[in-house]
C-alpha cells in the first residue's frame, strides 16, 4: 500500500510539471510584476455626486453629460489637472475628450470636468479625477436663463440638451444640434468660431450663440425670439440674409449723391427673393477699371434681353463717354438692369459686404398692373472700399 501511494504522488508531481507552460518557467521578475499590475486594472463603479460632494461641498447640478469632443480640446487644455485626469482612464470613445457638467457653487456658475465610464487603477484616487474650474462656456448661465423666463410654457433649463462645436471649412453642424435655425446660424459664422447650442427637442426651442451674438427661436412654430429685429426667414434662409451686412455708401447718379439705405420703403415683407441666376430677365456686372466696363459693356451688347424692351441701340456706347479711364481711377461701376412683366418698380436698397463677397441688394415693390417694365441703375462705389472684394453677388427681393 505504502509503494502503491508513492507511485502516485509521483505521477501528480509530474502532470503539475508539464502543464506549466516553457515562459511559466522562465518567467522573469519584470514579467511577474506586469502581469500583477494588470489585474491592478479594474472596472471602478464611481458615485459622482459623492465622491464630488467629498471634494468640492454641496453643488448645484444645472446641466449634466455635456460631451466635448477632441476637435474642442484646445479650448479646455489649459485647464489645470485635465492632462493627468486623462492619463489615468483607459478613453473609451476616441472622439471623446471629455464630458463637463454646468454647476453652482456658493452662487458661482462654474465647470466640473470628468470621463464617463472610468476604467482606472485602483491605486488611483478618484477624487483626482473630477476638476472643478471657472465657467468659460461661450456664453453666460444667467444670459440663457433670462432668455427663457421671459418665454411661457418652457421647460427648466436642465432639461434641454447642451452642444459644443466648431466652425470648419466642410460647413456641417459636427457636434451641434441639426436643425433649420441652427444651420442657418452656423453657416453664416466664420470658420473657426466656438459655438454652443440649447435643444429642447419637445418644444423644438433653440438657443444657439457665439461669444458676442446668438439667436433664440422655436423652429415648431417658425418664430425667432431673439434678436427681435430678425424675420424667421433671415435665418431659414441664410443665403440671402444680407441687408444686415455691413453697408457700404453707394451712388446711382454718377456719384454726386451718396446713401447706405435707400428709404424709398420704411417698412415692407418680403415675398420672394433670388440670389444671382435664380432671378430672370437681367443684366448684372462689375467693372473695376475700364477695360472691365468696356469688355462687359460689349457682352452686354449682344444679350437677347436689351432686343425686348426700351433699350436704345446707343445705351451701351453712351455709357462708355460717360464713364471714361479717369473715372476709374477712384470708383468701381454695378450695372444693373431688369425687365418685369408688370409695372414692379425696382430700386437699389442697399449695398452689403461680408468677407471677400459684395451684394447689390435689389428690391422690387410688387404691383398690381400688368404692363412691361424696366429699370436701369449704374452703383458707384469708392474703390478704397471695395479693397479684397473678389465676389459680387445680386439678391433681388420683391417687397410688400
Amino acid at each position: 500500500m505504502k509503494k502503491i501511494l508513492i507511485i502516485f504522488m509521483t505521477l501528480v508531481s509530474l502532470f503539475s510539471l508539464i502543464s506549466c507552460t516553457p515562459n511559466d518557467l522562465t518567467k522573469s521578475d519584470d514579467d511577474q510584476i506586469n502581469e500583477d499590475e494588470k489585474h491592478q486594472v479594474t472596472f471602478v463603479t464611481i458615485d459622482k455626486k459623492s465622491i464630488v460632494l467629498d471634494k468640492f461641498g454641496e453643488l448645484e447640478y444645472i446641466n449634466e453629460g455635456i460631451e466635448i469632443s477632441n476637435e474642442l480640446s484646445f479650448k479646455f487644455s489649459h485647464v489645470q489637472g485635465l492632462d493627468y485626469l486623462l492619463t489615468q482612464v483607459e478613453k473609451l470613445d476616441s472622439n471623446l475628450y471629455i464630458h463637463l457638467d454646468i454647476v453652482k457653487q456658493n452662487g458661482v456658475y462654474k465647470l466640473l470636468y470628468y470621463y464617463p465610464n472610468m476604467r482606472i487603477k485602483s491605486s488611483v484616487n478618484p477624487l483626482s479625477l473630477f476638476i472643478l474650474s471657472d465657467y468659460i462656456l461661450p456664453y453666460s448661465v444667467e444670459l440663457i436663463l433670462g432668455h427663457l423666463s421671459n418665454i411661457q410654457n418652457v421647460a427648466l433649463f436642465r432639461d434641454f440638451s447642451i452642444k459644443l462645436g466648431i466652425k470648419d471649412e466642410s460647413n456641417t453642424l459636427n457636434e451641434l444640434h441639426k436643425n433649420n435655425i441652427t444651420q442657418a446660424f452656423y453657416d453664416v459664422q466664420p470658420n473657426g468660431t466656438f459655438m454652443m447650442s440649447i435643444y429642447d427637442e419637445e418644444s423644438q426651442l433653440i438657443l444657439i450663440g457665439t461669444g458676442f451674438n446668438y439667436l433664440m427661436g422655436n423652429t415648431k412654430s417658425n418664430q425667432v425670439y431673439y434678436p427681435i429685429a430678425y424675420e424667421f426667414y433671415d435665418f431659414t434662409n441664410p443665403k440671402y440674409n444680407t441687408m444686415h451686412q455691413e453697408k457700404l455708401w453707394f451712388s446711382t447718379n454718377f456719384g454726386e449723391n451718396y446713401l447706405l439705405i435707400d428709404e424709398k420703403v420704411p417698412t415692407f415683407d418680403v415675398r420672394y427673393e433670388a440670389l444671382n441666376e435664380e432671378l430672370s430677365n437681367y443684366i448684372f456686372f462689375y467693372a473695376k477699371n475700364h477695360d472691365e466696363f468696356i469688355n462687359n459693356i460689349n457682352l452686354a451688347k449682344t444679350t437677347s434681353i436689351t432686343l425686348k424692351y426700351d433699350i436704345k441701340s446707343t445705351y451701351f456706347d453712351e455709357l462708355l463717354s460717360i464713364y471714361d479711364e479717369a473715372y476709374f481711377e477712384e470708383h468701381i461701376v454695378i450695372f444693373y438692369y431688369k425687365l418685369e412683366t408688370r409695372m414692379s418698380e425696382n430700386y437699389v436698397y442697399s449695398v452689403t459686404t461680408k468677407d471677400d463677397t459684395l451684394t447689390l441688394n435689389v428690391h422690387s415693390i410688387l404691383s398690381g398692373a400688368t404692363a412691361f417694365s424696366s429699370y436701369t441703375y449704374l452703383v458707384t462705389l469708392d474703390k478704397l472700399d471695395v479693397e479684397g472684394i473678389t465676389e459680387f453677388d445680386l439678391v433681388y427681393r420683391s417687397i410688400t
